[in-house]
């Protein structure tokens, strides 16, 4: 039987990593393997089986009003209402990429939780159904690198 143990780390720790041509690392926030050319930062996120697109559901957590979305690799967000968001940042941004994702927005027990839309994200984006426990889905797309993001629904 032959043991491969490869380097992990999480997906910030895997951005900053210029890794050999050939390594592979694990991303274990997102549970995904990276290649490496030895040239790229980062590596190339390789897919996994049925796992082929932005489809990975992430829960970040709101902090003092503010909530980051890491939108470095694909993933959608189920982000629990238990605060009002006033400041709502994108980070790790693909360029050179059309990056579609999905918000869904839970409201606590008490509901009437809002969001603060940032000045870059264009087309009237709603507020959260205010109800108790409700739930809102919201779809964005950006295709210059995260200087604008546009509603799609």
């Amino acid at each position: 039987m032959i043991n491969v143990t490869l380097l992990k780390g999480n997906t910030l720790e895997n951005n900053a990593y210029l890794g050999k041509a050939g390594e592979l690392t694990v991303d274990t926030q997102l549970m995904q393997l990276r290649l490496h050319d030895g040239v790229t930062q980062g590596g190339f996120p390789l897919p996994r089986g049925s796992d082929m697109g932005w489809d990975i559901m992430l829960s970040p957590e709101i902090t003092a009003g503010s909530i980051t979305l890491e939108l470095a690799l694909p993933a959608g967000f189920l982000i629990n209402l238990t605060s009002n968001i006033t400041e709502l940042l994108f980070a790790n941004v693909p360029t050179g990429r059309l990056v579609r994702f999905t918000l869904v927005f839970k409201q606590d027990a008490t509901g009437g939780k809002t969001v603060t839309w940032g000045g870059n994200v264009l087309g009237n984006p709603p507020q959260p159904a205010a109800g108790a426990d409700a739930v809102s889905v919201v779809t964005l797309v950006t295709a210059d690198g995260g200087a604008t993001f546009h509603v799609v629904s």
